[in-house]
């Protein structure tokens, strides 16, 4: 996982969700823990 990136693998396949940082700082900071 990247700072901006929060990458789930699943048996279909890779999902990546790009975390916004200007939206949701909070949010961010606490999956990058």
């Amino acid at each position: 996982m990247t700072a901006e990136n929060l990458t789930l693998t699943l048996d279909s396949g890779d999902v990546t969700i790009k975390l916004r940082n200007d939206l949701a700082p909070g949010h961010t900071a606490r999956i990058a823990e």
